[in-house]
């Protein structure tokens, strides 16, 4: 297990409420690991993906974007208008680019929900100071509150204690009705808070099904759609040099698809090893893991030949250079998709441990009152 996590894990309880504790763990860890404040992270920093994946995300969309959509624009594109051969008719054409297209489109909205999530994380931050000055007064005029701030009572075992200790002159720590009628105020706002905290656990989750949707779709029908261009192409006759650079793009490609399997089963297998530890429930395989690391390493070696070989294949031959390239950035999308599910479904656990403590002190002030 990595340090950071055992460390967090086998730290002294930040508090005496087992939920407030997790929250506070949970969220803390969390961000150590997006803002990647640690030497022991691996991963750049980025709440859901980092600045990297973000521009490859931007690449792939800008190239299914730029392929036609029309079939007057796809017969200028592919320079004939019929007689290709199986599958490379402008009309074959016309259902693959389209469903590119629509894939590709699809990343904008996607992405600036990502953003926004950053955006309503500072917001709530900013309420949530706001709340707490406010609560810290209320609870300032309670006068059980008092009492147990001054003899430092955290748990019931503190109460029999300072009872023994006392004895008659045991003030009691049961709220009056002035108590009461205060702590109706803090109830309130846990109210509020409870609010806030459901509504960005929605936001989080609706983003969650978005991503598992788009590396869905990325990986039962844009990735076969294309890999069925190319064999198409690749069946029909091309110049010695264009097949020679194609079957070394093509060879590069499944090399790269066996580091991305790698990489996924890396993550899993890190995933998997600290599940039974892990009190805070994040899944760590994405933030760090020397194993993990290599592969990314291995693989954008590969990716940066393929990048070249592309640039020099779209020369001899646009419409196997483009499909080329559109591969080529889904395959950059298939460790991205990791990446952001194992991230989002942190954030999910952050907001779910959040909702617990808060929803449980909101009813525990509801049967004081």
């Amino acid at each position: 297990m990595n340090p950071l996590s055992y460390d967090a894990m086998q730290a002294e309880p930040l508090s005496a409420d087992p939920k407030a504790d997790e929250a506070i763990k949970t969220a803390e860890l969390f961000s150590t690991m997006s803002s990647a404040n640690d030497k022991q992270v691996t991963r750049a920093p980025g709440l859901i993906l980092t600045k990297e994946q973000i521009i490859n995300l931007k690449k792939y969309e800008l190239a299914g974007l730029a392929l036609p959509i029309e079939l007057e624009d796809i017969i200028v594109y592919l320079g004939y208008s019929k007689g290709a051969g199986a599958g490379l008719e402008p009309e074959d054409f016309l259902k693959s680019f389209n469903l590119i297209h629509r894939h590709a489109r699809r990343w904008s909205p996607l992405r600036t929900d990502l953003l926004g999530i950053g955006s309503k994380l500072k917001v709530f931050a900013g309420k949530m100071l706001v709340y707490g000055q406010s609560m810290e007064e209320i609870n300032g005029d309670v006068r059980a509150g008092k009492i147990v701030e001054h003899h430092q009572i955290k748990t019931l075992e503190d109460v029999k204690r300072l009872h023994l200790e006392l004895g008659k002159d045991f003030p009691g720590i049961a709220l009056d009705e002035n108590d009461k009628e205060i702590t109706q105020e803090i109830g309130s706002h846990l109210t509020d808070i409870l609010d806030l905290i459901t509504a960005n656990l929605a936001d989080a989750q609706t983003i969650k099904q978005d991503l598992d949707q788009f590396g869905l779709d990325l990986s039962l029908h844009v990735g076969p759609e294309i890999q069925r261009k190319m064999v198409a192409i690749d069946n029909s006759s091309l110049p010695a040099d264009v097949a020679k650079l194609n079957l070394d793009i093509e060879q590069r490609a499944k090399d790269i698809d066996e580091k991305n399997k790698e990489y996924k089963a890396v993550v899993q297998q890190s995933l998997n090893s600290v599940s039974s530890l892990n009190i805070v429930g994040l899944a760590l395989g994405i933030y760090f893991g020397v194993e993990a690391e290599h592969v990314r390493y291995a693989r954008n070696e590969l990716m940066t030949q393929q990048s070249a070989d592309i640039d020099n294949l779209q020369d001899k031959n646009t419409i196997l250079g483009s499909l080329s390239r559109v591969k080529f950035n889904l395959q950059n999308l298939a460790t991205i998709v990791v990446d952001a599910d194992v991230a989002t479904k942190n954030l999910i656990t952050v907001w779910n441990k959040l909702f617990l403590f808060i929803e449980a002190s909101a009813v525990s002030r509801l049967s004081e009152i």
